[in-house]
C-alpha cells in the first residue's frame, strides 16, 4: 500500500493524494487498486493505516472494485502490465473499509 506524492489543490487549498493499494501478480503483472478521487494527504494516510491493520495477519481479503483498463509501463528496464481497478471496498474477518457508505454489509 502507498500513497501518490502529495499535490496542492489551489481550489480547496489543500495538499492531495490517491492512497493504492497495489498486487504484484508476476514480475511482469499488477493489480492497482485506488479511489475514484482524491484525498486530503492526512485522510489518504488514514486509508492506508486503515487498510494495513484489516489486512494484518489475514490469510483472505476481498476487494470490491470497477474495472478501470490495462496500461503498460517500464519500470527499471522491465515490462509491466498493470491492471487499473476503481477501489470500492476492502473487507476481511477484522472488518470492512468502502469508498461509498453503506457498501460494507
Amino acid at each position: 500500500m502507498w500513497r501518490s506524492s502529495k499535490r496542492y489543490d489551489p481550489a480547496d487549498k489543500i495538499y492531495r493524494a490517491d492512497p493504492h493499494i497495489t498486487i504484484k501478480i508476476s514480475s511482469s503483472a499488477e493489480y492497482d487498486f485506488t479511489p475514484r478521487r482524491s484525498f486530503s494527504v492526512s485522510y489518504a494516510n488514514g486509508k492506508i493505516k486503515k487498510w494495513k491493520w484489516l489486512l494484518e495477519n489475514q490469510k483472505y481479503a476481498c476487494i470490491g472494485d470497477a474495472y478501470a483498463g490495462v496500461y503498460k509501463k517500464i519500470m527499471n528496464g522491465r515490462k509491466i502490465t498493470e491492471q487499473g481497478w476503481i477501489f470500492e471496498n476492502l473487507k476481511t474477518n477484522k472488518g470492512c473499509d468502502s469508498y461509498f457508505s453503506g457498501w460494507c454489509i
